[in-house]
């Protein structure tokens, strides 16, 4: 199957020579002149590398980088550090500009996705000639001697030269990595957390039984923190009314006005509950809600969302679009007071458990959510080992004070380890908790669980990101639900309107970018939106 490139580049000679060799190999090649249209280029065509003539911009290279999963190849005159800095900031090769045409395709061939460390940095140093030493770990694991591109001796752990390139070479995970070339300075590459394996028993799932626990008491309650509420309304008066109310029943009220102003301040600050109207200038409730389900941290801040609008409360309850409570304005002020207390009882009750020292607690992942329990767990300075089973997921956490030793989930017969283990625990939505505590075994590190979740969040919105581009790059129609898509319709735009027809009548949104006949960055920016609010899924 032939490559598909996107070379970045103003028209110069250089581009030119890079297009025609590529184009000879059989490559399917397209030519952006910057990286804004190169990143609109992303979303269409789904191409498996980019090549830029020279380094971008700083601006323009963090945009790239940050934008894009896809490697980035860049073609430059620069010696050994200034590749290596290169490779820190994430691009996947760094070519010299007097290369070969021969190289370049090679280059361009190989599979430089999901490349390890030290191989990444071994085959740069080699496209180089370079001659120094690299050396992997802090502290320092191995070195690998390199003779003008090419190793010459190495060593880890005493082991000899074969043994010492394969252990090397075979190191997962993210890895500190420096070249020492003749007479300059180190430059680290490749720099990440690590989480270190122990052995877990795993009759720990098995013999985690239920532990009845019985609600929290009001004095364990008195003691934690206030509940937060943002109220989202922009009525002034009803804005007032429900903030006075929450206050006197012991509640911490802050306000925002539309559902822009409130997501950012729900992405600010962690609210226990955001209480919305939901027919807001700039921004729905409704449009709220599906930004922050489809942000990670966000996604399990409980929602109860408000209309004056019988109709609306209807469809949105029946199509599950993901708030924990609908209630309809002409209800009695207390009810709201009352579904706010009900959504975050659960989870109240727990926190003051956990608050009291009880030594063992369970639960249900729905009622608390994945992300939820962690940070608590976190919070709370924990040690210890929580079990969860859900459906054929058996998934096991080893805390010490609050930060992770080891996780692993086994599905069937495969076990996910590590950062794979915790980011499939992230995106359950069902199950059952245990959690016992007790002394972490010492024989590892602990990772900071605090951070860890931040990165994994992170991660899981690159990918609903990268799902939301292929399915516009695929060139095939969309699958969507049709019990939302009516209240979509009914709501959208008018601008949007003419979009939202074609796909809902199958159009792949692919053939209406490429027909000329609408706006690429409105049909972008249309099936985006249907995608966070789950209107829209790939096929």
């Amino acid at each position: 199957m032939s490559r598909r490139v996107i070379v970045i580049g103003p028209e110069s000679s250089a581009t030119s020579s890079i297009v025609g060799t590529l184009k000879s190999r059989g490559c399917n090649v397209v030519v952006s002149d910057d990286v804004r249209h190169a990143l609109l280029l992303l979303r269409i065509f789904a191409p498996d590398v980019l090549v830029s003539p020279r380094i971008p911009a700083d601006d323009g290279l963090a945009l790239l980088l940050s934008s894009s999963t896809r490697p980035l190849i860049v073609i430059a005159d620069v010696d050994e550090l200034g590749a290596m800095n290169l490779l820190r900031q994430g691009v996947a090769r760094v070519i010299p500009d007097d290369a070969a045409v021969a190289v370049v395709g090679a280059v361009v061939d190989a599979p430089l996705a999901n490349e390890r460390a030290v191989p990444r940095a071994l085959a740069q140093l080699g496209l180089l000639k370079a001659t120094g030493t690299l050396t992997v770990g802090e502290p320092v694991f191995g070195e690998i001697v390199i003779d003008a591109g090419r190793v010459h001796s190495a060593s880890a752990n005493g082991m000899d030269r074969p043994a010492a390139v394969r252990a090397l070479l075979a190191l997962e995970g993210p890895q500190l990595v420096a070249f020492v070339p003749a007479e300059a300075m180190s430059l680290d590459i490749e720099v990440g957390p690590s989480l270190e394996a122990i052995s877990v028993d795993e009759e720990d799932i098995e013999t985690a039984g239920d532990i009845p626990r019985a609600p929290a008491t009001g004095e364990e309650l008195a003691s934690l923190p206030k509940p937060t509420v943002l109220v989202v309304e922009d009525d002034p008066d009803l804005s007032r009314l429900y903030s006075a109310l929450l206050k006197a029943r012991g509640f911490v009220v802050d306000n925002a006005f539309d559902g822009v102003e409130g997501y950012e301040k729900a992405s600010a600050k962690a609210y226990d509950v955001v209480l919305s109207d939901i027919m807001m200038p700039r921004e729905s409730g409704w449009d709220l809600l599906a930004r922050a389900r489809n942000t990670a941290r966000l996604r399990e801040t409980k929602f109860i969302l408000l209309s004056h609008h019988a109709d609306m409360v209807t469809r949105l309850r029946s199509a599950n679009s993901g708030a924990d409570a609908y209630l309809q304005k002409s209800e009695r002020a207390d009810a709201v007071v009352s579904a706010v207390v009900n959504v975050i009882t659960p989870r109240r009750d727990l926190a003051a458990i956990v608050a009291a020292g009880a030594e063992r607690f369970e639960g249900n992942v729905a009622l608390i959510g994945p992300q939820t329990l962690l940070r608590l767990m976190a919070a709370a300075a924990l040690s210890g080992r929580l079990a969860i089973r859900a459906g054929g997921q058996r998934h096991l956490v080893s805390f010490q004070d609050g930060n992770v030793i080891d996780a692993q989930c086994s599905i069937g017969v495969n076990t996910l380890r590590h950062r794979d283990a915790l980011r499939s625990l992230l995106l359950l939505d069902d199950g059952h908790f245990t959690f016992v505590a007790g002394k972490a075994p010492p024989t590892a590190p602990p990772t900071p669980l605090l951070a860890l979740l931040n990165e994994l969040c992170a991660e899981l919105e690159g990918w609903l990101e990268l799902s939301r581009s292929e399915a516009l790059a695929q060139g095939k129609p969309l699958r969507l639900r049709d019990d939302l898509l009516e209240t979509y319709m009914k709501t959208c735009p008018d601008a949007a309107r003419i979009v939202v027809d074609q796909v809902a009548a199958g159009a792949p949104p692919r053939d209406l970018i490429m027909s000329g006949s609408v706006d690429p960055i409105l049909v972008d920016s249309v099936v985006r939106d249907m995608f966070r609010k789950g209107v829209a899924t790939p096929t």
